[in-house]
C-alpha cells in the first residue's frame, strides 16, 4: 500500500467510520454509537446504502411502539474518491426520524451540511452551488444559533457538553499524531492532514398548535485540513509555489423535541446507553473497500459511479434537491445577521403557525424530486396530520401520519389531513 492510499485509509477511518462519524450520531451525544446490547424495550430500524445496492448500513435503536423512518443522504457527488474534490460531499449520511405514539415527541438526525475553503492554488475549489454557505471556520455553538434560526425555533440557551468534548479531543489527538507520524515517514512529500472536532448543544422551544414544545439541538463539527506540499511552477526558472491548504467541514445534527412536561422523560429515555444510530461493521468495510478500489483504479471523481447513480435516480435527485434547499435557507438566515435572525425565529416559533417541512421531511417524505441532469422525476404525496380534541381547545400537527393520540393523550381526538405548512417567517 503506497503512502497516498495509507493517508486516505486513515482519513476514511477517522471521518467516515470512526467514533466521530456522522452516520454514528446518537440521540444522547454526537460522540456515542449505539452498542448491540440496547435496552430491552426498544426496536431497531435499518437504513440501507443505495450506492452499495441497498446494503444494510446503519442500525437505529429507538423506543418500542414509536414510528421510525430512515434513509440515506448523498451529500455531493465526489465523496472521498480523491483528496481534491470539487464539491463538499462527504460519505453518505444516515437520516432518520423516530416519532412517539401520540405523534408529538420526536428524535431526528438531519442531513449533514458540508462546506469548505482553500488557499493558494486551490482557493477557487469550492463553489457556492455545491457547498454550504460557510466559507471559513466557525464554532459549533455559532453554527447551532444559525441552525435554530433557520429551522424557525427559539434559541433559549447553550447546554454544556464538557465531557463529550473532552472525549472528542482525545480522539483528535490520536488521529493527528498518526498523521504526523505518516508525514515524518514520507518526509513531507505528500499531503498532510490534521483534524478538529467540536460538539455543542442548545435548548430550543416553539409552539405546535396549543402545545409548547421544548427541544435540544446537538451539532458536532468535524473538520479536516489538508496541506499540499509546495509545487514547482511550469516555468523552470520560477521558484516553488507556496504550500496550499484545503479545509472541509461537516456538521452532524441531532434534534429532540417533546411537549414541555414530557421533555425530561424524553431525554431520560433517549440518553440511555444503546439508543440512537450506529454504523454496521460490514457496511464500513464495504465503503472502505470501495474507496480503496477507486484509488487503485485511478477513478478520482467517481466515488458515486455513473451506473449506480442511474440505478437510483430518484434518491440521488432528492438528495440534490434537499442540498439546494438547505443551502438557500441557511444562506438567507446568515444574510439577516445572527441577532436579527434569532429575534425573528423566536417571534415566529412562539406564534400560532403551521409547521414547515424541515430537512428530514424533505429527504424522507414522499414528495416531488427532479434530477435536472437526466430529466428523471418522481412525485408522491406528502401530508402531515393535524389532530383536534373533542373540546376544540387542543390541537397539534403530528410529526408522522402513522401516529394516533387516541388512547395515549387524554380525551378524544379527530384527525385532519393537511399539507406541510409553509412556515413563512
Amino acid at each position: 500500500m503506497n503512502a497516498r492510499v495509507r493517508l486516505l485509509a486513515m482519513l476514511l477511518a477517522f471521518t467516515c467510520f470512526g467514533s466521530l462519524s456522522q452516520a454514528q450520531t446518537s440521540a444522547a451525544s454526537a460522540v456515542d454509537s449505539a452498542p448491540p446490547d440496547a435496552p430491552a424495550d426498544t426496536d431497531k430500524g435499518i437504513i440501507s446504502d443505495p450506492i452499495l445496492h441497498g446494503m444494510a448500513a446503519i442500525e437505529v435503536t429507538y423506543p418500542a411502539k414509536w414510528v421510525f423512518k430512515g434513509g440515506m443522504y448523498l451529500s455531493g457527488e465526489a465523496g472521498f474518491g480523491d483528496f481534491l474534490v470539487q464539491d463538499c460531499g462527504w460519505t453518505p449520511i444516515g437520516v432518520y426520524r423516530a416519532t412517539s405514539p401520540d405523534g408529538l415527541s420526536f428524535v431526528e438526525q438531519l442531513p449533514a451540511p458540508g462546506w469548505g475553503w482553500a488557499s493558494g492554488l486551490h482557493k477557487d475549489l469550492y463553489s457556492a452551488e455545491k457547498c454550504f454557505p460557510l466559507h471559513g471556520p466557525t464554532t459549533a455553538q455559532e453554527f447551532l444559533k444559525y441552525l435554530a434560526a433557520t429551522l424557525g425555533v427559539e434559541y433559549v440557551s447553550d447546554e454544556p457538553a464538557k465531557a463529550e468534548n473532552a472525549r472528542l479531543q482525545e480522539m483528535v489527538l490520536k488521529a493527528n499524531a498518526a498523521s504526523a507520524e505518516l508525514k515524518k515517514k514520507d518526509r513531507g512529500k505528500l499531503p498532510y492532514t490534521q483534524w478538529t472536532a467540536e460538539l455543542a448543544r442548545a435548548s430550543v422551544r416553539y409552539k405546535n398548535g396549543t402545545f409548547t414544545m421544548k427541544g435540544r439541538l446537538s451539532a458536532q463539527l468535524n473538520c479536516r485540513e489538508v496541506t499540499y506540499p509546495a509545487e514547482k511552477s511550469a516555468a523552470a526558472a520560477k521558484a516553488q509555489e507556496t504550500p496550499t491548504t484545503v479545509d472541509r467541514c461537516a456538521a452532524s445534527i441531532v434534534y429532540l423535541a417533546a411537549p414541555g412536561n414530557q421533555f425530561a422523560a424524553l431525554i431520560d429515555q433517549w440518553d440511555r446507553p444503546g439508543m440512537g444510530a450506529r454504523a454496521l461493521d460490514a457496511w464500513k468495510q464495504a465503503r472502505a473497500a470501495r474507496a480503496m478500489s477507486d484509488i487503485n483504479e485511478r477513478s478520482e471523481f467517481n466515488f458515486i459511479r455513473d451506473e449506480e447513480r442511474l440505478s437510483w435516480p430518484y434518491k440521488f435527485a432528492r438528495s440534490k434537491a434537499v442540498w439546494r434547499k438547505m443551502s438557500t435557507q441557511f444562506n438567507d438566515t446568515m444574510q439577516l445577521g445572527m441577532d436579527k435572525a434569532l429575534a425573528r425565529s423566536a417571534m415566529f416559533a412562539n406564534s400560532q403557525h403551521a409547521i414547515a417541512a424541515d430537512w428530514v421531511d424533505d429527504l424522507l417524505d414522499e414528495r416531488a424530486a427532479t434530477d435536472s441532469e437526466n430529466g428523471s422525476s418522481s412525485k408522491e404525496s406528502s401530508l402531515r396530520t393535524t389532530w383536534i380534541d373533542s373540546t376544540g381547545k387542543s390541537h397539534f400537527q403530528a410529526m408522522s401520519a402513522s401516529t394516533n393520540p387516541n388512547g395515549v393523550l387524554a380525551g378524544t381526538w379527530t384527525q385532519q389531513q393537511t399539507a406541510h405548512g409553509e412556515g413563512t417567517q
